[in-house]
């Protein structure tokens, strides 16, 4: 409990192993390292939960009960996607290019025999 109470305050690793010892008990460096980062993983999945419960507030409760109980990130999106409901923000190059009808012209060249040129397939796509 030190340890996090003095990793909280934002007292570096360094600072707490060299000058706190006799708080932490004599922690090491590597096990205060190892704290910091499950303290970090632990404010994801809060932040993780938190926001999906925010989002969402017309779930039903044993999703709800569910994501509280979650401890992971994956674990939260994972109930999510069973729900319907994709909580993906970021869009790849292919995302926007099924959006603006691409899709099907990406087949085509995909299909298309060795030496078509691309525009030869493009004329045929127009209407």
């Amino acid at each position: 409990q030190a340890c996090v109470k003095l990793l909280k305050n934002e007292n570096t690793i360094p600072f707490i192993a060299r000058y706190r010892k006799d708080v932490t008990s004599g922690a090491t460096p590597q096990l205060l390292r190892k704290i910091a980062q499950a303290m970090e993983q632990f404010r994801k999945v809060e932040e993780a939960k938190s926001r999906a419960l925010a989002n969402h507030p017309d779930l039903p409760a044993a999703v709800r009960s569910r994501i509280q109980s979650a401890t992971s990130k994956d674990e939260v999106a994972q109930l999510l996607q069973e729900c319907g409901i994709s909580n993906t923000k970021r869009k790849t190059k292919a995302t926007v290019a099924r959006e603006n009808g691409l899709e099907g012209l990406a087949q085509r060249i995909i299909a298309a025999p060795a030496g078509t040129h691309i525009n030869d397939l493009c004329k045929e796509m127009q209407p």
